[in-house]
């Protein structure tokens, strides 16, 4: 089985990669990832480089005048020159075409709603990602939106949802029931060493990180009033943001208004390296989002044995058991926020079993292993009728 996996940008974001590099490893799937258009905005969350077998599909909207002439070539391939479609519209089928998919896999569901008519025009099968905003937020502002996921989700031969709040959330939607859909977690990374016991932090202050985009769903501003409240609680303490986006200047500000912009880093886009150098130096994983499906920098933090503080957003109690395995708090709950990173400081041993368990549980429950055979049979059923 061929499967054509298009994701927005090459390389991807490290989630996608991860989950392709355990389908080579696991599963008897021939995985061909295509990106719609290159990075060129560096963010937290994507690859560092492109690697072998990720190709950049001709998308006239990126491409030079030399390129576009060049890949007007892939017009002439099998049958898309008879599409009754724009000449780039053709090319774009043509480059498919000659990959000879026999299912493509949509790693965005925005990514369905645009380019959906490719499969249609092979006529091939294909299948959808629902992973946060794209489910969450955009269907609620946007009426056109919203009609074209529910035709790409129903024309979809099968759906990955990333957590069963997603599910939930996607059936609300388009109100109807998804009977093909399936939740399959994503991937853990492997860590190969045990984290050690966490020590009392003394005279040296609370060492928080987070890893994402700064947005609004992040919940960041949130995270900077607890940020306050926990330093008035007597609690030294630096929270490390990694990543960059479009509130930058809202946290900014907030952290001059609160007080506290001597304590917190906005250390923008880092590299893969650096950040797991940062989670092994890191005291706790903090997460204040409002919105999420489940975060994939949660899971990495988890297994790192990082204990993490998180709100109950999306599908977070999915991945987190309070007081088990780490602790959750109501979204834009800033007191509940700043309760829970004071007891952590005060109690290094908590914070050692917490993290401990959390790395257990994701080995399990969020391993590749298990996340490739459950993509491999999402795919197989497309080929044996709806189920």
């Amino acid at each position: 089985m061929r499967v054509c996996e298009i994701s927005h940008t090459v390389p991807p974001e490290v989630f996608i990669r991860r989950h392709v590099e355990a389908m080579r490893r696991y599963s008897a799937v021939d995985i061909v990832l295509v990106g719609r258009s290159p990075a060129t905005q560096p963010q937290a969350s994507l690859a560092d480089k492109p690697v072998a077998g990720e190709l950049l599909m001709p998308n006239y909207d990126h491409l030079s005048l030399p390129a576009k002439v060049w890949n007007l070539r892939y017009a002439l391939v099998g049958n898309s020159w008879r599409l009754r479609r724009p000449l780039r519209d053709r090319a774009v089928l043509g480059f498919f075409d000659r990959l000879q998919p026999d299912l493509i896999h949509f790693h965005m569901a925005g990514l369905a709603i645009l380019m959906r008519w490719i499969p249609e025009a092979l006529g091939i099968p294909y299948t959808v990602s629902l992973r946060g905003s794209d489910i969450q937020v955009e269907p609620v502002v946007n009426e056109g939106y919203r009609q074209g996921l529910k035709d790409a989700l129903c024309g979809a031969r099968g759906i990955h949802c990333v957590s069963e709040d997603i599910r939930r959330t996607a059936e609300e939607v388009i109100e109807q029931a998804l009977p093909h859909a399936k939740v399959i977690y994503t991937i853990a990374p492997e860590h190969s060493s045990e984290r050690p016991l966490a020590r009392g932090i003394g005279r040296r202050p609370l060492l928080l990180v987070t890893v994402g985009r700064l947005h609004w769903r992040k919940g960041l501003e949130y995270g900077v009033v607890a940020i306050a409240e926990l330093r008035r609680r007597g609690i030294s303490c630096r929270w490390r943001v990694v990543g960059e986006g479009p509130c930058r200047v809202q946290i900014e500000y907030a952290a001059r208004d609160e007080g506290v912009e001597d304590a917190i880093e906005l250390v923008g886009v880092r590299p893969q390296s650096w950040i797991r150098d940062t989670l092994a130096e890191a005291d706790v994983y903090f997460h204040p989002a409002v919105a999420e499906g489940i975060s994939n920098a949660v899971i990495e933090a988890m297994a790192a044995g990082l204990p993490v503080v998180a709100t109950r957003a999306g599908g977070m109690d999915e991945a987190i058991s309070h007081d088990e395995d780490g602790l959750l708090v109501p979204t834009r709950d800033w007191r509940a926020m700043a309760r829970a990173l004071e007891e952590l400081a005060r109690d290094p041993e908590r914070r050692t079993r917490l993290g401990r368990a959390a790395s257990a549980k994701v080995r399990e429950r969020f391993s590749a292993s298990r996340h490739s055979r459950e993509f491999f049979e999402l795919y197989q059923g497309c080929f044996q009728g709806r189920r």
